[in-house]
């Protein structure tokens, strides 16, 4: 219990709250490579578990997830993120990737 009191007196004082509200499109750190980090660190994830234990039924599920992984990120920028920013995310969205980066073309 002393912990869990510990953690929630440093979680009351940070300044960024999880479920603050955000009006601002954030384009910086991983989100200047990718748009969908969190996605992306879901379907590494799954690439590993297949890779250190060797479970083939994992390699059945990996397509499956990492379908599931698009559709919900296709559907939040359909639905919430293009309503909510604009021409601001399409933008950003010709610029940045959804899972993987895009490369600049060179000169």
């Amino acid at each position: 219990m002393y912990i869990i009191k510990i953690a929630n007196d440093e979680f009351n004082k940070m300044k960024i709250r999880p479920n603050a509200i955000t009006t601002n499109l954030n384009t910086r750190g991983i989100y200047k490579k990718v748009r969908h980090p969190i996605y992306l660190g879901q379907n590494i994830y799954v690439v590993g578990w297949f890779l250190t234990w060797g479970a083939i039924y994992c390699l059945y599920f990996m397509p499956i997830i990492f379908f599931l992984n698009w559709l919900q990120a296709y559907l939040e920028e359909k639905y919430i993120l293009i309503k909510e920013f604009g021409d601001e995310y399409k933008k950003y969205r010709t610029r940045v990737g959804m899972f993987i980066p895009k490369w600049k073309k060179s000169v």
